[in-house]
């Protein structure tokens, strides 16, 4: 049986490994990463203080539907890139712009993840 050779990287979101699969090529270094990661956990972190993002928490936590969980997460994002566009910085928005849904689902793993750990 043949044996993948190489190092491979777990980063803390599953859009991390995406972008750095999709940048291999650009020779995209693990400061860029971390610095993306870093980026990620502060739009995380700005959705836990709005109303609106409390609110898309508990729809995580409930039954309701993905679409309007996707909705909900790109009116944030939106919002988000709206008014923090200088102090993020362009890259972190050029990445995710056609990722916004797997952004999403990442948020939504570490809601429950830190919901799980909070039992």
């Amino acid at each position: 049986m043949a044996e993948a050779k190489g190092t491979y990287q777990v980063h803390q979101f599953d859009i991390l490994a995406l972008l750095a699969a999709r940048n291999q090529h650009e020779d995209l270094k693990g400061e860029q990463i971390r610095e993306f990661e870093a980026k990620s956990s502060e739009f995380f972190a700005y959705i836990g203080e709005l109303n609106d993002g409390r609110r898309l928490i508990v729809k995580i936590k409930s039954s309701v539907s993905e679409d309007e969980i996707y909705e909900d997460f790109g009116k944030i994002y939106r919002k988000y890139k709206i008014l923090n566009r200088r102090q993020v910085g362009d890259h972190f928005f050029k990445q995710t712009e056609d990722l916004v849904n797997m952004l999403c689902d990442d948020f939504g793993a570490k809601v429950r993840a830190d919901d799980q750990r909070s039992i």
